[in-house]
């Protein structure tokens, strides 16, 4: 005989817990305010994760819709023209060709010194400059513009010197 009044009566017979000293309680476990909060805090870990991959893989760069030329100079015909744009990445650089062009004088031939961006944040910090254009020939113009270290989507204005 026990302390529980028999054999029978000794919590390890019973359904309870043996370990506890708690007669009639099951050793499964209902969810409880726990097990809701840590299915909580993995929700709200999967949520974030998903959030933070989106912002990441979001679209973002740079996209000159065109090239707008001006500048007093004339030669190879840039001044007043507008040509194609391109897209590339934030604080990145673009390789952008202007080919064709030709000398507006048919005799003397012509140069063009420099090209500088009139848009903040863009410069051309190289290229085959300064491109002289022969009489009656034609050349192509090959620029190394830096990007903007910001979102950007417009017209890029560049000024022949």
């Amino acid at each position: 005989m026990s302390a529980y009044g028999g054999a029978a009566d000794a919590p390890e017979s019973r359904s309870g817990d043996a370990t506890s000293g708690r007669p009639g309680r099951s050793t499964r476990h209902r969810p409880g305010p726990r097990w809701w909060a840590l299915l909580g805090m993995v929700a709200g870990a999967v949520v974030a994760t998903l959030a933070v991959l989106a912002l990441l893989s979001a679209e973002v760069g740079v996209t000159v819709t065109e090239v707008q030329w001006s500048g007093s100079n004339s030669c190879g015909g840039l001044s007043g023209s507008i040509t194609g744009g391109f897209h590339g990445t934030e604080g990145g650089s673009e390789q952008y060709r202007v080919p064709g062009l030709v000398d507006p004088s048919p005799t003397t031939g012509c140069t063009i010194p420099s090209v500088t961006s009139l848009v903040p944040g863009f410069s051309v910090t190289g290229g085959n400059l300064p491109l002289t254009i022969p009489a009656e020939g034609s050349a192509t113009l090959s620029l190394t513009i830096a990007l903007t270290g910001t979102s950007f989507d417009g017209p890029l204005s560049l000024a022949v010197g």
